[in-house]
């Protein structure tokens, strides 16, 4: 199977689901006409902040903002309502007549994939990080499209519903319609950010609640003319005299903006994409320390080293050479995940959590390497009856690829 080509949803259970609400519970699935009220799910990023004045410049709806916060504010969760402050305080003077306050509510998550990885904990298993992998074409990465909290979007869409009923029954606002801040191009990172997923969560939600008027939906369906991908809410962000500079994307814990994670990088995409000037303060020691290695496709120069080593898609953690003795053995960090498919070898770092694909070739040194524990001589002597090529060359281009791939926490060196 071919990851840059793997499907973004499975159209035909959205089509499914698609049919029960709109034919079965005649559930509106369309943006409610202009003067209708929606509950609108911000975090406080690019996405929900534009989106939130598109809905009231464009639609001409009443938004009822609802920001989901963590019960122990951290330093993302102070970022982000930095962010929500702030452009509320725009919206409130600008569309004084569809702008309501946002509404803050806790809560607690008992698991996190941002903690397990910064843990440096084992990932389940290759196969569960396969199926959770896309490719980008812009960096030309594999990136690892976990959501760090995977039942968010059951939990803010419940929130949502709850947050409607008490709208209407303390206040008598009678709201059908909830908004989440997913964009078109989202589905290429995560499995949750698709119309199936969108519709399941509808669906369930009329269910077990029991009114099937709810409507559950995201700029993310081309049918019903409801649809923005990133770029295009960044230069929509013109018509509303917005500087989109102050959301908050970042998935790290952090003050500012890391440069590094998913959401920065699809950050720096969209505004490169939209020909708008990224003034985001991307001041995090990690973002200065990678930047170079973070934007550019790394390439090697010699013919050998093209062959052996990966297609290189991640970031090295430091440019220092490992010291290397040859009675060293080679073998696999215990906290990188990796599984073989056919002739491939697809491996996934905690560290940089870019998940990679291996050449045939550095797939080969790959599984010589998992079964034999071996030293630089031992490899030098495999690929030497392997390949036509010198074997000081053989040897020099090799001891490099090991040190790369000590660099970037894939291997480790054991001293005798």
């Amino acid at each position: 199977m071919n990851m840059r080509k793997k499907a973004e949803e499975d159209i035909k259970t959205r089509t499914i689901l698609e049919q029960i609400l709109e034919q079965r519970y005649q559930t509106n699935l369309n943006i409610p006409q202009k003067g209708s009220a929606i509950v609108l799910l911000v975090s406080g990023g690019m996405d929900s902040i534009l989106l939130w004045g598109m809905l009231m410049k464009k639609y001409g709806l009443h938004v009822y903002p609802l920001y989901i916060a963590p019960i122990k504010e951290n330093a993302r969760s102070k970022a982000q309502k930095a962010s929500i402050q702030h452009y509320a305080s725009l919206y409130r003077k600008q569309y004084p007549q569809t702008y309501h306050k946002v509404y803050f509510q806790t809560h607690t998550w008992l698991f996190s994939f941002s903690q397990v990885i910064k843990k440096k904990m084992r990932l389940l298993n290759a196969s569960f990080l396969y199926e959770n992998v896309s490719y980008n074409s812009f960096y030309d990465k594999y990136a690892l499209g976990l959501v760090s909290n995977p039942s968010r979007w059951y939990i803010y869409s419940s929130y949502a519903l709850e947050y409607s009923l008490l709208l209407r029954y303390h206040y008598g606002i009678d709201i059908h319609t909830f908004v989440l801040g997913i964009m078109g191009d989202d589905g290429i990172y995560d499995k949750e950010s698709n119309l199936a997923a969108l519709r399941s969560v509808n669906l369930s939600l009329c269910l077990t609640s029991g009114y099937v008027q709810w409507s559950v939906l995201a700029p993310i369906d081309r049918k019903r003319n409801f649809y923005c991908e990133k770029k295009d809410m960044l230069r929509y962000s013109k018509e509303l005299n917005l500087d989109a500079s102050w959301t908050r994307s970042c998935d790290s814990n952090i003050q500012n903006h890391c440069g590094m994670c998913l959401s920065c990088l699809s950050r720096k995409e969209a505004f490169h994409k939209a020909e708008i000037v990224d003034n985001t303060d991307y001041s995090h020691p990690w973002y200065r320390r990678f930047i170079q290695a973070a934007l550019s496709r790394v390439k090697h120069k010699q013919v050998l080293i093209s062959k052996i080593i990966r297609k290189v898609k991640g970031v090295s953690q430091t440019n220092i050479t490992p010291q290397f003795s040859p009675k060293d053995t080679i073998s696999i960090q215990p906290v990188v995940t990796w599984h073989q498919k056919g002739k491939s070898v697809y491996v996934f770092n905690p560290n940089t959590k870019y998940f990679e694909e291996l050449n045939s070739t550095a797939s080969t040194i790959w599984l010589f390497v998992e079964k034999n524990s071996p030293r630089l001589e031992d490899i030098v002597g495999f690929l030497k009856n392997r390949f036509d090529q010198n074997e000081s060359t053989i040897r020099s281009d090799t001891k490099e690829f090991i040190c790369s791939f000590v660099r970037d926490g894939y291997l480790q060196l054991q001293k005798e």
